[in-house]
Parts: structure tokens; C-alpha cells; sequence
């Protein structure tokens, strides 16, 4: 039985890939870094400070200070995907609880989801100030979990990444693949693959009621 759905940000409830890798391939460019957006790409969904560092990037606090600059500009175009803020409403309202594990920091968070309507319905907010250890390990999944008294087992971490699969099976929970933002099935081992929001409706009360 699903007693929680918890959800990761950027590429899963908002569309902000685009906005992210320009903000971050400018940063870089004006560093003195040449990197294209595909050699860029592994970043996302993985907290900077870890990353940048594969990628030979000495000076990893100035090019994230001067990437998060312009994040804050090019994130307030940003939307959710479309019908994501209905469905984890209605969610809510069938009593499942519901959770984020984002590799954002709080303030990060603060400027991408406080004004959005959907983040009134969610029980725990993980961010990276939260855990020592972050995506892809499942420690910031097990304590969302842990937070909202629900087994792994019983959970669904909802995702884009393969970082995100990762992080939903080292902490023994299910893993959703948000199609709608990963645009391609290739080298993940997702339980669900959910091609649009409203599948995650379907899939919660077909599982819920098939356990009564």
C-alpha cells in the first residue's frame, strides 16, 4: 500500500532544466571553463559543489555563486508541468502524504516553490542543509521518511534522474520515473514509469484499494 509520495524538484514538478543549464553554461563560460550543455548536463539534479569538481572546475564557489545569480533571474520564467499542482492536491486529499528531496538548498528552495500553490499540501521538505550525504545515496530519502513516520516500502520517490533512481533504491523505496521531464526511459530500473501527473492518481488508488 502507498502511504507517501515524495517528489524531487527541477525536471518533476518544475520545467526548469532549460533555465538551469543556460544560468550554469554562462557561469561557467565566464570563468574560462568551455563546456558545452551536454558536457554540463550530468549536473543536474546533483548539488553543484559535488559535481563541478568532476569537471576539473577549480574555483567551484565562484562559478556556483555566479550560476545561482543567474538562476534566480532565469527560474522566475520557470512553470510547473502541466497538471503536476492539481494532481499532488488531489494527492493530498486521498491522505497520502507527500514530501520533496531536492538537492537545492533551503534558500534555493525558498525562491523556487514557497509561492507555489502546491507546497502548502507537503508534510517534510529535504534540502541539502538537511543530510551529510545527498543524491544519489539515499539518506536524504530515508530522512523524509523517517520524518514522516512511513517505511521505505511504503513510499514512492518521484523523479527525473537517474540520481533520483538511485536514491529511491539504496533507500529501499519504489522509484516513479517523471516521463514528463526525463523524456527517455534509457539506463533507468524505475518500478513505474509515469508518462503524465494524472498517471500517479491512477497508480495510488488502484494500489490503495487493491490492499483493502
Amino acid at each position: 500500500m502507498i502511504q507517501a509520495i515524495i517528489f524531487d524538484i527541477d525536471g518533476t514538478i518544475l520545467d526548469t532544466e532549460d533555465a538551469i543549464m543556460r544560468s550554469l553554461k554562462q557561469a561557467t563560460d565566464e570563468a574560462g571553463y568551455s563546456y558545452s550543455i551536454e558536457d554540463l548536463r550530468f549536473v543536474f539534479g546533483v548539488p553543484g559543489e559535488e559535481a563541478l569538481p568532476k569537471l576539473h572546475i577549480t574555483d567551484v564557489n565562484a562559478v556556483l555563486d555566479r550560476c545561482h545569480e543567474l538562476e534566480r533571474t532565469a527560474l522566475k520564467e520557470t512553470k510547473p508541468f502541466k497538471n503536476i499542482e492539481n494532481v499532488i492536491h488531489e494527492l493530498s486529499l486521498l491522505g497520502i502524504k507527500l514530501g520533496v528531496v531536492t538537492s537545492k538548498s533551503k534558500q534555493q528552495y525558498k525562491e523556487t516553490m514557497d509561492q507555489r500553490e502546491c507546497s502548502q499540501y507537503f508534510d517534510e521538505v529535504v534540502v541539502t542543509e538537511c543530510t551529510q550525504l545527498h543524491k544519489p545515496h539515499g539518506e536524504p530519502l530515508l530522512y523524509c521518511l523517517e520524518r514522516m513516520d512511513v517505511a521505505p516500502h511504503e513510499a514512492i520517490y518521484i523523479g527525473d534522474t537517474i540520481y533520483d533512481n538511485q536514491c529511491a533504491k539504496d533507500a529501499g523505496a519504489k522509484f516513479g520515473l517523471a516521463y514528463w521531464g526525463a523524456k527517455t526511459t534509457d539506463g533507468f530500473q524505475a518500478d513505474y514509469v509515469l508518462e503524465h501527473p494524472s498517471d500517479l492518481l491512477k497508480l495510488v488508488v488502484d494500489t490503495n484499494v487493491y490492499h483493502f
